[in-house]
């Protein structure tokens, strides 16, 4: 899979997730990655386009974006970079993302796939 299809699938993953969340197999795949839990406690984002998205504060309320202290959190993170900061970057999307956080990709389909929620992603995005 090419990284732009990558995140892709990933970002379309995200919105299936979202329409999951209150749901035991939501959770269940949320508790699966507990090497993001507090993430953002002690985010330093190496990557400067990702850094900008987690600084950025909206001028409407004059305060940060919050992010939920788990992969979700990451996710919404990876999202408002790619739709600021990075807008114009789809073919580097996954590899900023991984710049911060190694190997997420993969543990993120891996951990769809154990949490039998692979097949409501939309696999058709990596052709």
């Amino acid at each position: 899979m090419e990284p732009r299809q990558a995140f892709s699938w990933l970002m379309a993953s995200r919105g299936v997730l979202e329409q999951l969340r209150y749901t035991d197999s939501f959770n269940t795949f949320v508790s699966m990655h507990a090497e993001l839990i507090d993430w953002d406690v002690d985010s330093h984002c190496v990557n400067t386009l990702m850094r900008s998205a987690r600084e950025y504060i909206d001028p409407h309320t004059g305060r940060p974006t919050d992010f939920e202290p788990n992969v979700m959190g990451v996710l919404k993170l990876t999202r408002n970079y790619s739709q600021h900061p990075a807008k114009y970057k789809e073919h580097l999307m996954v590899l900023i993302m991984e710049d911060d956080f190694p190997g997420f990709v993969a543990r993120f389909q891996l951990n769809l796939f154990r949490a039998g929620l692979l097949p409501l992603t939309p696999l058709e995005q990596t052709h």
